[in-house]
């Protein structure tokens, strides 16, 4: 009899999961996380790199992407995630101590279990001049990689600023761009890009206290992990009137669970297989 119930509750939940959330293509904004999504069975190619990027947007028609930012030495915005380049490129130490013509010259040297040399770095700067090039209208959310090794955090923020709000400037991009930080005093440094219609997000899960410190900086929504939330979690939000971005979604059991929430974004390693979700 106990083998009995557990096979039928196998098949309950395989007959759910196969299920079509009632959600709409025009309801959600699907991003590639750090371009078409980090290295599995349908990706080999480095988060955050040209050709990921140009994957999700150009191939799987992401409506945009999630990409981590950093800043050089000489205040270039790089689209890097790790903390240290050693962990996935042949180069060591930490972004924010290089300049870019030395980082220009660095590969990735391990994306999974596939070694590819010939990607590299990328910045800010050549995606959103791919984005004007190609005439592309897409969302970016742009997560800003906290660096622990930057001694004076004040001044590193406020450079980063500058530099961001040059460059959304100088491309015209600010109605569909997000700034996301799980670092309060690294997102509320962003706060003059509000002007241009720019909105920060808070990575962090959703709870009364860190709502409050979201309606205190003014930010505009939350990024979490859907595994983190509740029904009564969502419910919270939306009572302060804030935005839902989720991550988390990999695999085929995560797009249910995640789409239920009904996000205003969410952020994938699987664009197809989420977009065959959602209905006309």
């Amino acid at each position: 009899m106990f083998n009995c119930r557990l096979v039928i509750s196998f098949l309950v939940l395989t007959l759910v999961g196969c299920g079509k959330p009632d959600v709409q293509r025009k309801e959600v904004i699907v991003l590639g996380h750090g371009g078409a999504g980090f290295p599995g069975i349908n990706n080999h190619y480095a988060p955050n790199s040209e050709e990921s990027i140009k994957q999700a947007l150009l191939m799987h028609d992401a409506d945009g992407v999630e990409v981590d930012i950093q800043l050089s030495q000489d205040s270039q915005v790089v689209l890097f995630h790790d903390g240290d380049l050693q962990t996935s490129t042949n180069g060591n130490g930490f972004v924010s101590a290089h300049d870019w013509k030395d980082l220009n010259l660095i590969t990735y040297n391990r994306v999974g279990t596939v070694i590819n040399a010939k990607q590299h770095l990328w910045r800010l700067e050549d995606l959103l001049s791919f984005i004007t090039d190609e005439n592309l209208n897409v969302w970016l959310s742009l997560n800003v990689q906290p660096q622990s090794e930057v001694t004076d955090k004040e001044a590193y923020n406020q450079q980063f600023q500058r530099s961001l709000s040059h460059l959304l400037k100088n491309y015209g991009l600010n109605t569909k761009v997000v700034v996301e930080s799980r670092d309060v005093a690294n997102l509320a440094a962003f706060q003059p890009l509000t002007g241009m219609g720019i909105e920060l997000f808070y990575t962090k899960n959703i709870t009364s206290e860190n709502i409050q410190t979201a309606l205190q900086h003014d930010f505009s929504g939350f990024v979490t992990n859907y595994l983190d939330e509740t029904s009564e979690s969502i419910d919270l939000l939306r009572s302060h009137n804030l935005k839902l971005a989720l991550y988390g979604v990999k695999i085929r059991q995560d797009i249910l669970p995640a789409l239920k929430f009904s996000p205003d974004m969410v952020q994938t390693d699987n664009i197809p297989l989420v977009l065959s979700y959602l209905g006309e």
